[in-house]
């Protein structure tokens, strides 16, 4: 994979735009779910968009020091009235994030960016733990659904929720 200078800023300012989204939707999502089996997801949620905050200033920093000029642009924010819709937005873009750091870091090794390397390996990290705990929470919330006994078998699960993920929409080009 060769990739010059310029195609790695253009790629970190679509991350950078899609950090700025993703803390948004955490602010909107903190804000938009009910019931008292959120209430410890509407604090962590808060948390995660101060650290999406934190990431976006960090990829900022990196385009800047690459030579090139941070966008200021968002993409869609994806909302519902569903609580576990919202979730299910939450852990796609997620785990979209990390699969777009894993080429960025390979991109950014290949043009011996160590330093923006280091970073996005941090940024990486916080993304698999957002998506851990939004895993849990999708789990834990979708047996406890309609059916009592759904998830009761880890096929029954997994089934479940790739039926429930079929449902909703790719939010998130893919541009890689």
């Amino acid at each position: 994979m060769i990739i010059a200078r310029e195609n790695l800023i253009e790629l970190l300012n679509i991350d950078l735009e899609l950090e700025s989204t993703a803390t948004l939707q955490y602010i909107n999502h903190a804000t938009r779910l009910n019931g008292v089996v959120y209430r410890n997801t509407v604090t962590v949620l808060k948390g995660y968009a101060h650290r999406k905050l934190k990431n976006a200033m960090i990829l900022s920093d990196q385009i800047n020091y690459l030579g090139g000029f941070p966008s200021m642009r968002v993409s869609k924010v994806y909302t519902s009235d569903d609580n576990d819709e919202m979730l299910l937005h939450d852990l796609d873009l997620e785990e979209d994030t990390i699969q777009r750091l894993k080429i960025r870091i390979e991109q950014a090794e290949l043009l011996k960016e160590v330093e923006l390397a280091k970073w996005l390996r941090i940024l990486l990290r916080d993304a698999q733990q957002h998506a851990r705990y939004l895993h849990k929470q999708v789990g834990s919330v979708s047996c406890t659904d309609d059916d009592p006994h759904q998830g009761s078998d880890a096929r029954d699960f997994s089934r479940a929720w790739a039926e429930r993920a079929a449902n909703v929409p790719v939010r998130i080009k893919k541009f890689c």
